[in-house]
C-alpha cells in the first residue's frame, strides 16, 4: 500500500484502534526523522560542524504535506523532540541541540504553509509550477529560518555567521528539494505499478545503478585531471533518459542517489572542484551548488516532460472526443484544403450524399457534390472566406452519388495555422425533406385553393345542370317528340351527365376523398385521360394506345384511375424533352398458382395489365427502388414535390393491385400496373326511368329555392307526380307563409344555399314551429352539410343536385311516408 494512504487511518473507528493507528503513524515519522538526522550527521564538515545536506528537512516537509493541517502541531512536536535527541547523540550540548531543533522545526512549518496555500496537499511535482513552488520555499523559508539556525554554531563554536548561514541554507534546501519529492511521489503511488512491465523495471534499475556508478568513476578516476568538474555533467544524459521514460518520482530517486555519492566523496576529501588548495568548506559549497543545479534541472526537466505528455494526452483525448462528436452528430462535417479537395468527412456527410466509404471522396474536388447551378456560388463562398469576409451560413443543393438532388443548409469557416489559411471546414444540415414539405405544402395550398374554387363552381354549375338535365328528362315525356328530337335530347343528356361527372372528379381530386370500388371500363378511362392530356403534351410526343378488349372492366375509382394515367403520362412527357413515343396499353392477364414473383403478392385471378411507357432518358438503377418514396425527387425546387408516384402507388395499392417499373438508361421506362378485373359491367347511367313506376301522391308541398328556374323545374316534377305545390323563391317569405299556416303543408323541400337565410337555419326554424315536419334539404354542393349532417339538424333526407326523376320521386314519397 502506498505511504500516501496512511492518512486514511484517521477515519472514524473505535477509540482504541484509532489510538493504536495514530501512535503507529507518529512512531513511523519519528523513526524516519531520527534515521535522517543520523544520516545527515554523516555529512558533517569539520570544523564548522554543519551537515552538507540535511535530509530531515525534506522528511519533515513531506510528513506535513501528507497529513491534514490539524495534525501538523503533533508532527512538529515530534520533529522538535527527535531533532534535539539526535543532535545530543551527535555530541552537541543540550542548548545547542535545542537551538538546532527549533530552527529545523520552524523551517518545514513555514515552507509547508506556503506550499499548502499555493499547491494544496500532496503535490506530485508533475508540473513546473509545483516544482517552482518547492524551490522557492526551499530558498526563501530556509533562508529565514537559517538566520536562527546559523546563530547557534556562531555562538557555540565561533563559526562565521554568514558562512554558516550559506551552508545551512544550501544543506536544508538540498534536503528539501531532494527528499520531499521522493517521499511525496513514491508515497502517493504503489512502488510497482501494475501496468509496469519487467522491461521497464529493469530499465529503472539500470538507471539507478548508473546514477551511482558514473559519479563514482568521476571521483575515483577523473578527480586529478583538468576540468574534471565538468565531467560531472555527464550525468545529464541519464537525467534526460529518466525524464523521458519515467515520471518525476524516478528522477527524484536518481537525484537522491547522485547526491549521496557526490557528498560522500566530497566529505571524504575527493576534490573535483578545482585546485587542491581549496578548503573543505569551499569544496563543500561547490558540491552543494553542483547538486542544487543538477537537482533543479532534473526536477524541472521531469515536470516539463510530464506537462508535455499530459498536454499530448489531453490533445489526443480532445481529438478523440471531437471526432466522436463529429462522427455521432447528425450534421454532415467536411474539411477541404485550399485547393477545394476533401480531406475529411464524417459518416453523416457520407449518408447525406449516398457514399459508402470516405475513400470515394477524399482528395476529390467539392464540385463533385455540387449541382451545376450552385458550383459558381460555392466558389464565391470560398473566395469570400479567403478575402476575410464573414459568411455565417447559407443554403445549397447537392448532387448525390446516385444522381439524385438534395438540399442542405451549411456553415463554413476558414481553418488557420500560424496565421495562414490551410483549409475550410463546416457542417451541413439536410433540408431536403423540409424543402419537399414546403413544396408539398404549396401544392396542397394550391389544391385547397382549387378545391375552394371548385366548391363554389360546383354549386352553381350543378344548379345549371339540374335545370338542363331536369328539363331534358321532362321533354322525354312529350308524346309529340319525334325521333330526331329524341336523339338531340339524348345527346344533351349525355353531355350533361359527362359534365356532372367532371364536377365530381374535380371535387374528389381536390379533396382526395375515399370512394368505394366499382366496375370501371378501362378503355373509357384511357380515352378520357387522353382527352385531358392532349392539350398539355407537345406535338413532338407521339401518343399510342392499344386496348385488346374495349369492354374490359376493373374494380376501382374512375377519377383516381384517371389521376394515375395523368401522373404517369406527365412523367413520361417530361422524360422526353426532345420528343418521343408515349404508349398506353391494356391487356387481360390471368395469374395462376405458378405465377412469377414479379407480382407475387397478388392472388390468382383475372387482371387488367395496364402499361405506360416512354422512350425517354430512363431512370438510373441506383434510384429505381426509391421512386415511390414520398417526397423523393430528382428535380429542382418548384419542378415537383416528389409526391406524384407516391400517390400513384397509394391508389394502386388501395385498388388491390400492384405496380412495378422497368427502365434502361438512354432507352426509356415502362410502368406496369395490374388491377383486378370486375365480374360485372358498369351500370349505364341514365336519367330516364324505363322500368320502375314513379311513386306519386296528393300531399301539399312547400318548395323553396332562390333560383327561379329550379323552382319551375321542381314545380313541374311535383305536379306531374300529383302533388299540390306552393313555390317560393324567398326563404323569409316561405318562413312567414309556413308560420301563418303550418298545418297547410305535408312536406317542405328547401335549397341549402340561399340569400337572407340559409337552408340549415330555415330547417331549424320550421321544426321549432312544427316539430316532426318532414323536410328535404337540397344542394348543388356543400362542404358543411351531408346526408348525415342533414339528419342531425332534423331534415328527413338530403338530395344532391342534379338528380333524376326516379330518385326525386322516391325521396319525396319516403319522407312523407315516414312522417305519417
Amino acid at each position: 500500500m502506498p505511504l500516501g494512504e496512511l492518512p486514511a487511518l484517521t477515519e472514524k473507528t473505535p477509540n482504541t484502534r484509532r489510538f493504536l493507528k495514530e501512535a503507529a503513524w507518529s512512531a513511523l515519522i519519528a523513526a524516519a526523522y531520527f534515521i535522517a538526522v543520523r544520516i545527515g550527521l554523516l555529512f558533517v564538515a569539520r570544523p564548522e560542524g554543519l551537515a552538507s545536506i540535511w535530509p530531515p528537512s525534506g522528511i519533515a516537509l513531506a510528513a506535513l504535506l501528507l497529513n491534514d493541517k490539524s495534525k501538523w502541531l503533533r508532527i512538529l512536536l515530534i520533529i522538535f523532540i527527535v531533532n534535539t535527541f539526535g543532535n545530543m547523540l551527535g555530541g552537541n550540548t543540550l542548548w545547542v541541540s535545542l537551538g538546532f531543533a527549533l530552527a529545523n522545526s520552524l523551517e518545514p512549518a513555514l515552507a509547508g504553509a506556503v506550499i499548502l496555500r499555493l499547491c494544496g496537499l500532496r503535490p506530485n511535482f508533475e508540473n513546473t509550477f509545483q516544482v517552482l513552488c518547492l524551490c522557492t520555499t526551499a530558498i526563501v523559508c530556509n533562508g529565514l529560518t537559517a538566520l536562527a539556525g546559523a546563530a547557534v554554531p556562531s555562538l557555540a563554536f565561533g563559526s562565521g555567521f554568514w558562512d554558516t548561514w550559506k551552508i545551512w541554507v544550501i544543506a536544508d534546501g538540498l534536503g528539501t528539494i531532494l527528499i520531499t519529492p521522493v517521499i511525496l511521489t513514491w508515497a502517493l503511488q504503489p512502488i510497482m505499478p501494475p501496468q509496469m512491465s519487467w522491461i521497464r523495471s529493469a530499465e529503472g534499475g539500470i538507471l539507478l545503478f548508473a546514477m551511482g556508478f558514473v559519479p563514482w568513476i568521476i571521483f575515483h578516476y577523473l578527480s586529478a585531471t583538468d576540468h574534471a568538474f565538468f565531467k560531472v555533467y555527464l550525468i545529464f544524459p541519464l537525467l534526460i533518459w529518466a525524464a523521458l521514460r519515467f515520471k518525476p518520482r524516478v528522477v527524484a530517486a536518481l537525484l537522491l542517489m547522485f547526491t549521496m555519492v557526490v557528498l560522500w566523496h566530497t566529505i571524504q576529501g575527493c576534490n573535483i572542484f578545482g585546485s587542491t588548495g581549496l578548503k573543505m568548506k569551499e569544496n563543500l559549497l561547490s558540491a552543494q551548488i553542483l547538486l542544487s543545479v543538477t537537482s533543479l534541472s532534473g526536477l524541472f526537466l521531469a515536470a516539463i516532460v510530464c506537462e508535455r505528455r499530459q498536454l499530448q494526452t489531453t490533445l489526443m483525448e480532445n481529438e478523440r472526443r471531437f471526432r466522436g462528436i463529429v462522427e455521432d452528430t447528425e450534421a454532415g462535417y467536411f474539411f477541404i484544403d485550399t485547393r477545394g479537395c476533401f480531406q475529411e468527412v464524417n459518416q453523416a456527410w457520407l449518408n447525406m450524399h449516398g457514399y459508402d466509404r470516405k475513400e470515394e471522396v477524399i482528395g476529390r474536388h467539392f464540385s463533385l457534390t455540387q449541382t451545376q447551378v450552385d458550383v459558381q456560388a460555392a466558389h464565391a463562398v470560398i473566395d469570400g472566406l479567403r478575402a476575410g469576409k464573414s459568411i455565417p451560413k447559407g443554403e445549397f443543393s447537392r448532387r448525390c452519388k446516385d444522381g439524385s438532388v438534395g438540399y442542405h443548409s451549411f456553415t463554413v469557416t476558414p481553418v488557420e495555422k500560424e496565421g495562414k489559411i490551410i483549409g475550410f471546414e463546416g457542417f451541413l444540415i439536410d433540408t431536403t425533406e423540409q424543402k419537399n414539405l414546403e413544396a408539398h405544402l404549396r401544392q396542397a395550398q394550391k389544391i385547397q385553393a382549387i378545391g375552394t374554387l371548385a366548391g363554389g363552381i360546383a354549386h352553381d354549375f350543378n344548379n345549371i345542370l339540374s335545370i338542363i338535365l331536369g328539363n331534358t328528362e321532362l321533354a322525354f315525356d312529350d308524346p309529340a317528340l319525334g325521333n330526331s328530337s329524341r336523339f338531340n335530347l339524348e345527346e344533351i343528356q349525355a353531355a350533361g351527365l359527362r359534365a356532372r361527372d367532371i364536377v365530381r372528379q374535380l371535387l374528389h381530386f381536390t379533396r382526395m376523398t375515399d370512394r368505394s370500388l366499382k366496375p370501371i371500363n378501362i378503355h373509357a378511362v384511357i380515352m378520357d385521360a387522353l382527352k385531358i392530356l392532349r392539350a398539355s403534351i407537345p406535338a413532338g410526343v407521339d401518343i399510342r394506345s392499344h386496348v385488346t378488349d374495349e369492354t374490359m372492366t376493373v374494380l376501382g375509382d374512375e377519377s383516381q384511375l384517371t389521376q394515375i394515367l395523368i401522373h404517369l403520362c406527365t412523367n413520361a412527357n417530361q422524360a422526353m424533352p426532345d420528343g418521343g413515343v408515349l404508349t398506353i396499353n391494356a391487356v387481360e392477364l390471368i395469374l395462376g398458382e405458378n405465377r412469377s414473383n414479379h407480382h407475387g403478392e397478388l392472388p390468382p385471378g383475372r387482371y387488367v395489365h395496364l402499361s405506360v411507357g416512354d422512350t425517354g432518358h430512363g431512370i438510373p438503377p441506383e434510384i429505381l427502388e426509391r421512386i415511390f418514396d414520398p417526397y423523393f425527387t430528382t428535380r429542382k425546387v418548384g419542378e415537383g414535390s416528389g409526391m406524384g408516384l407516391a400517390i400513384v402507388h397509394a391508389i394502386v395499392m388501395k385498388s388491390k393491385g400492384s405496380i412495378s417499373v422497368e427502365s434502361t438508361v438512354g432507352q426509356g421506362t415502362i410502368f406496369h400496373i395490374l388491377l383486378p378485373m370486375a365480374a360485372t359491367q358498369p351500370l349505364p347511367e341514365t336519367m330516364v326511368a324505363e322500368q320502375k313506376e314513379l311513386p306519386k301522391g296528393r300531399e301539399r308541398v312547400l318548395l323553396v329555392d332562390d333560383e327561379v328556374a329550379i323552382v319551375k323545374l321542381g314545380r313541374q316534377r311535383l305536379e306531374r307526380l300529383g302533388y299540390q305545390v306552393t313555390a317560393v323563391t324567398d326563404p323569409l317569405q316561405a318562413l312567414e307563409l309556413f308560420r301563418s299556416t303550418p298545418m297547410d303543408f305535408d312536406l317542405v323541400i328547401t335549397d341549402l344555399t340561399m340569400p337572407k337565410m340559409n337552408g340549415e337555419d330555415l330547417v331549424k326554424t320550421i321544426l321549432a314551429i312544427r316539430p316532426g315536419m318532414p323536410i328535404i334539404l337540397c344542394s348543388g354542393f356543400s362542404d358543411r352539410v351531408s346526408k348525415e349532417r342533414a339528419r342531425e339538424i332534423g331534415a328527413a333526407d338530403y338530395l344532391e343536385k342534379p338528380n333524376d326523376m326516379q330518385l326525386f320521386a322516391e325521396t319525396v314519397r319516403k319522407a312523407i311516408a315516414n312522417a305519417e
